[in-house]
């Protein structure tokens, strides 16, 4: 993700079979399992930079409190970039050309130590970026 740039992010779900696209470039292809239909869902990853990744996906109708715990973390910023999709149904779809059902919006968040917490709105789904005090 490069800052100032706009894509085209496109996510299709049918059943437990879930592609995503970037500017219409297939990124993953998963088939889940059919008993993990949870109602969120986190990964936490590195980036080569170092740059810790939190996905954190909230498929219910309420806020969903996550409790982040980066263990070994070292130099983490007490600042994360958040990178934020959400709607008001699970039916929201943005369509080529309607109005758009969500918006992706980008925001700060301060207070991040190797354990936080963070709330998820309803039909969402976030990344949360913290980079390594440089």
């Amino acid at each position: 993700v490069e800052t100032g740039v706009t894509y085209e992010i496109k996510i299709v779900v049918n059943g437990t079979h879930i592609q995503g696209y970037i500017d219409g470039e297939l990124q993953f292809d998963y088939n889940a399992e059919s008993d993990t239909l949870a109602e969120s869902y986190h990964v936490v990853s590195t980036d080569e930079s170092g740059d810790i990744i939190i996905k954190l996906v909230n498929v219910t109708d309420s806020d969903r409190t996550f409790a982040i715990d980066i263990e070994n973390a070292e130099n983490l910023d007490s600042v994360a970039k958040v990178y934020q999709v959400a709607g008001d149904s699970l039916s929201n779809d943005n369509i080529l050309g309607a109005e758009e059902d969500c918006i992706m919006v980008d925001f700060t968040v301060e207070g991040i130590t190797e354990q936080f917490n963070y709330t998820a709105p309803q039909y969402s789904a976030t990344v949360i970026r913290i980079s390594a005090d440089k």
